[in-house]
């Protein structure tokens, strides 16, 4: 801290303290990396949320359609696509349907529709949908009693 003398309006000297130029700017640089590494961490949080969302929104989705197939005794079928997910009957009509959003979509065995079976009979088609945002990594599982769990990493 600098410090000098000076005239005031009186007549009289007295000391005025303040900061050198070079104090100022170390503090400002060390404020501005601060925020930087706040501001990415922050981002990749942000990412994380919606990508554990949009699992949980999938895992919903299929425990929903389980439920009913249960209290129907009719087989359901997911039929999951790059941009969504779709429920339907054993007739081919949908019933519910579930959106994906950018950067955040299902990866497919080559590019193809996955499709999950949920019968009456307490049992589903074994599966795993992955998600991927970024470097983090979301999985719905379905076993094949039908249970629904989502791991993200």
């Amino acid at each position: 801290m600098d410090t000098s003398t000076t005239r005031n309006s009186k007549g009289t000297f007295s000391e005025v303290a303040g900061f050198t130029l070079l104090e100022s700017l170390v503090a400002i640089s060390i404020i501005t990396v601060g925020l930087a590494a706040a501001a990415h961490s922050f981002t990749a949080y942000k990412r994380d949320a919606k990508l554990s969302r949009t699992a949980s929104s999938l895992k919903l989705l299929v425990e929903r359609a389980y439920s009913h197939a249960l209290a129907t005794r009719r087989e359901m079928a997911i039929l999951i696509e790059p941009t969504k997910a779709k429920v339907q009957n054993a007739d081919g009509t949908e019933r519910e349907r579930l959106a994906f959003k950018a950067p955040i979509a299902p990866e497919l065995r080559n590019n193809q529709p996955q499709e999950i079976r949920l019968y009456p009979s307490i049992s589903a088609s074994p599966t795993t949908i992955t998600l991927r945002s970024g470097k983090s990594i979301c999985e719905v599982i379905v076993s094949l009693r039908g249970r629904v769990r989502t791991q993200c990493v």
